[in-house]
């Protein structure tokens, strides 16, 4: 087993610095400002914040030391308790390669090795070369612990893998306008306008509203391209060079604008995919898509495929994912959401009555959403579990057998109840509908007891063709 490459100390001191550095430059001057007798108290802080920087700075490269070939991840970490891994490529669920700015400034990569296994740590490795970087994708693709079906070889003018989403300025664009991102640049521009106020000679906030409404024409035309500009800049960092590809067995994704990263979810790791639209998604018929996959740690549990897309080329992609005849959750009953948007709509006239318009305005907000969140329903056919909740922001959720982690249900005797089921998105998250019957409430716990979550079967995929994936050398993501 080896040593970490001696640039994950250069790694380690950039990260540290962007800290350690601002800190101690403006600790002095806090320091003298501070009463004789905090002073001391100060200095113990500002040392057990620099042992901790260097803590962070050299304990990782001294203690780590790993091996990685085309059989096994060898993995072992700490001091004075060791904790050692070993990980047969059978059990790895993906393997993710990130270049963040550290790592891009030296031209190394980071691995993340997402072991399938529940309570299993990941298992990260940082300032890899190149090569190495590949070799790990390399190995992960060759190898997989359950049989993939007999497929084809692919005719000879077809590509290795097929380009299936790659985010244009337009796709920006309609991000922003149907995220409603434009929207949070009210709050800012008011905020950075009454922060400068306080500090330059600016006209105060009665002179500024006078003048907006004498110039309303202006104001909306300069409040819309500001709008649009904050938006289509922040879809831009967060989906910049997106790109994703279709590849065997599976999704790759690569994007980032300043960090760069790559992801790669095979079919045979997904447990079903989630759907989203709000309200101009709706109407414009665009949605969203997202993987869940079976592996349970933190963010790296749901994978975007399509920011966003037609509706008919998500539900093409939700086809291949989840072949075969798909259950229909179902409409919502609308008894409670309206029961709920009904009293919230009464208090608020009562408060608009009294002149309260901003508790009128925040508790319809609230209502709405409330009543959008209890509009949801809970179903299953046997073999799939589907979950619908919105009214006008819709969430659809398509799970595989094992997607449902945990069911809970309440009821009075057997009336309708509560259903309440627990899948693993960015986190653990509940699923909860409201008036379901007592068979839903039985079909799902027969499911989920007779479906504990494991590697499932390649045996329910449709076979696809063989191809080899664009991220062989990871630094195709910061080429493209």
């Amino acid at each position: 087993m080896k040593r970490p490459d001696m640039a994950l100390l250069g790694v380690r001191a950039w990260s540290v610095g962007r800290f350690y550095i601002p800190f101690i430059l403006l600790q002095g001057q806090f320091a003298e400002r501070l009463p004789a007798y905090l002073r001391l108290p100060w200095l113990v802080l500002v040392i057990a914040i620099s042992i901790g920087c260097l803590y962070h700075l050299m304990f990782d490269w001294i203690t780590i030391r790993y091996h990685v070939d085309e059989n096994e991840v060898a993995y072992q970490a700490g001091w004075p308790m060791l904790v050692r891994s070993h990980v047969g490529w059978a059990e790895v669920d993906s393997v993710q390669v990130d270049q963040d700015l550290g790592h891009r400034l030296l031209g190394r990569y980071k691995a993340t090795i997402l072991v399938g296994a529940e309570q299993r740590e990941s298992i990260i490795i940082e300032a890899l070369r190149k090569q190495e970087a590949a070799d790990l994708l390399r190995w992960h693709r060759s190898t997989s612990g359950t049989p993939k079906p007999v497929v084809e070889s692919p005719p000879p003018n077809e590509p290795a893998s097929k380009l299936v989403y790659q985010a244009s300025w337009r796709d920006h664009v309609v991000i922003a306008f149907t995220y409603g991102q434009f929207v949070l640049v009210i709050p800012f521009l008011i905020g950075t306008y009454l922060d400068l106020a306080g500090r330059l000679p600016l006209p105060n906030e009665s002179f500024v509203i006078h003048w907006l409404f004498k110039h309303w024409g202006g104001a909306v035309a300069g409040l819309v391209v500001c709008g649009f500009g904050y938006g289509v800049g922040r879809s831009y960092l967060r989906y910049g060079n997106y790109r994703v590809d279709l590849v065997k067995q599976g999704y790759e994704v690569r994007f980032g604008v300043i960090e760069r990263s790559s992801r790669r979810a095979q079919l045979d790791s997904v447990l079903g995919v989630r759907i989203d639209q709000n309200p101009l998604m709706r109407v414009l018929r665009l949605a969203s898509l997202s993987l869940v996959l079976r592996n349970s740690h933190g963010e790296s549990q749901t994978q975007v495929v399509l920011p966003v897309a037609r509706l008919a080329v998500v539900e093409a992609h939700v086809q291949r994912i989840c072949p075969g005849p798909i259950p229909e959750a179902g409409r919502p009953r609308p008894l409670l959401p309206l029961s709920v948007l009904g009293v919230g709509g009464l208090i608020s006239l009562i408060l608009l009555a009294h002149q309260l318009w901003a508790l009128a305005g925040l508790l319809l907000v609230f209502v709405a959403w409330l009543a959008n969140r209890w509009a949801a329903t809970l179903d299953t056919d046997g073999h799939r579990t589907v979950f619908r909740r919105g009214i006008g922001v819709l969430r659809r959720y398509i799970l595989e057998p094992g997607g449902v982690r945990r069911i809970s249900s309440w009821s009075l005797g057997h009336s309708a109840g509560i259903l309440r089921g627990v899948i693993l998105d960015k986190y653990p998250i509940g699923l909860v509908a409201p008036i379901v019957s007592r068979q839903q409430v039985e079909r799902l716990e027969q499911l989920v007891l007779a479906h504990p979550v494991t590697r499932r079967a390649d045996s329910t995929r449709r076979p696809t063709p063989p191809t080899q994936s664009g991220l062989d050398d990871p630094t195709a993501a910061a080429a493209d």
